[in-house]
This record gives structure tokens, sequence and C-alpha cells, in this order.
């Protein structure tokens, strides 16, 4: 019996892999086995089985497999393979199964679409090098472009990059948060910022700030996220100034102020806060979440 099933690796975080492939009908394969090895030509170790059944969000067959079934050393990757069983326990030849390869723990090829915050590797896979190399992203997930010029200069519409005197220093070609085009000498100009804040036993009918933020130079603000343990009116401000006002609900818990389509300016030595009010009896817990990132020019 033929396995001509291509097993490929849905994310790759540090502790699990998810694997997914195609589903064959039933009356092909009632269930899949699942092989490792520390070497492409084996010989290949029984992990475990997977019945075959798809999985309602991935559209696939999938399976989980964590480090503590297969201990995957460091700087080493790892190969496994696919096999099918057919409705008379008969295993199709593990000869026959394409490897699919799996990296070691310290390098971390998320899943695409995994939350922005998890997914801060910024790592992605160069085929002809065959390995995971670094990539500096924008804010929305398009590349940034190092470039380094060591003779004379090069124009790219009306964006010139040329060299330093000591014709050394590498220049960078960025873009910052409304896609302009910026050249820097610092390929750090850009940084995440983020803060986090959590209170207990709000008072009821009482304004309480939940967060509060200043920073000495500007920065942007991509989103405010805030969720409570009751309904609560949430004011955002800045510099004590109320600049937009949103309310949560019992079956909506979690709201967020929402600046990704036009990153918000904060000036220099500006303050930032959110606020909450609720009115219910008891007392009540709210947390609060702001992500940004300082660009300078």
């Amino acid at each position: 019996m033929n396995n001509a099933l291509q097993m490929s690796v849905l994310y790759r975080r540090t502790g699990d892999i998810s694997f997914g492939w195609n589903s064959l009908d039933k009356t092909l394969a009632t269930s899949y086995n699942l092989y490792s090895s520390p070497a492409i030509a084996g010989p290949y170790t029984f992990v475990k089985s997977i019945k075959n059944n798809v999985d309602k969000n991935l559209k696939k067959v999938a399976a989980l497999v964590k480090d503590t079934d297969v201990p995957l050393p460091s700087n080493v990757r790892y190969y496994f393979k696919l096999t099918l069983v057919s409705p008379l326990n008969v295993e199709s030849n593990i000869s026959d199964s394409p490897v699919t390869i799996v990296f070691p723990p310290d390098i971390h090829p998320f899943w695409e679409n995994e939350a922005e915050e998890a997914n801060s590797h910024n790592y992605a896979w160069v085929e002809e090098n065959q390995r995971w190399e670094k990539l500096v992203q924008t804010p929305d997930g398009k590349l940034k472009v190092d470039a380094s010029v060591t003779i004379g200069s090069i124009t790219l519409s009306d964006i010139q990059i040329a060299t330093l005197p000591d014709n050394v220093t590498k220049v960078y070609l960025l873009a910052d948060s409304e896609r302009r085009t910026v050249v820097s000498v610092d390929p750090n100009v850009y940084s995440r910022l983020q803060s986090f804040e959590e209170h207990t036993a709000i008072a009821t009918n009482v304004e309480t700030t939940i967060l509060t933020l200043t920073n000495a130079s500007q920065y942007f603000v991509s989103k405010i996220a805030c969720t409570g343990t009751a309904d609560g009116v949430f004011k955002f401000k800045i510099n004590n100034i109320v600049s937009q006002v949103l309310r949560n609900s019992w079956n909506n818990r979690n709201i967020e102020f929402n600046f990704i389509d036009k990153d918000l300016l904060i000036p220099a030595g500006s303050t930032v806060t959110v606020s909450v009010t609720h009115k219910e009896k008891l007392v009540q817990d709210f947390e609060c979440s702001i992500f940004g990132f300082t660009y300078s020019y």
C-alpha cells in the first residue's frame, strides 16, 4: 500500500508541535501512525496513532506532539513520517512516506495566524539557505529593508541612500506607522511599547484610573485592551482630556480602543490614562493593557 500523504507543520512552539494533513477517505484509512527520528535516514520510532477525523477549524486531520513525547535536542533537526492504516489493519510502508522536518526549540517559526504579541520572533524560512533567518517587520507585517551602500549612492524615486563618510556604516531604509519611508543609521529606531495594570476591589459609581503611562519621548499607540468582572464605562484620556469612551457588557467583557488603521501619536511628556466606572453593588476587578511603539527619525 502506497502512502502519498504530505504532512505539514501547522505551528512549532516551545513545548509542542502541531502537524496537519488532508484526510483520506475512511475506506482507505481508519487511522494514521506518526513516527520520528533524529536522522533523515532513520530508524524511525513510533510516536502515536491518530484517528482519521477532520478538525472542523483546520479542515485537516491534526496531531499535537509535545517535546516531552519526542525530546528535540538543541540545534538538531528532527524528522517525522506518517503512515496510514487501512480498515483491514494493514499499514502502509514507511519508506514510501515523505519526510517532514521539525526544527529545535531554540528556533521558533510560529504559525502565521497566531497573535501578533506571540509572533515576536520575526523568523522566516529561506529556501535557498535551508534555514530560518531573522527578518525585521513593520507594524502591519510588511518587511523593512536593510540597505547597505558601500560605494556611490542609490536613488529610489525621491529617496536617496548613500554611504556615510567612513564608507563603512550601514544605512537603513525603514517604514514608519504611516508607511512613510525613513532613512536612518540606527536600525533600532523602532521598538515595541507595552504596559499592563490590574486593579481589584473598585468601588461602585467611582471613576477609577486603571492605567497610567507617561513617556519622556513621543510614542505611538496601536490599541488599548480593557476587561473586567462587570459592565463598565471606560474613558481614554490624554493629559486628562477625554479622547474616547467605550462600554463593555455582560456578553462582551473585552473591549478595545483601536488605532491600528492609524496609530495615535502621543507627544513627548504626555500622560495617557484609562479610567473605569461601574454601577454594580459589589466591588469589581478591572484590567488594562496598552500596546504601541516608539519611533524616532
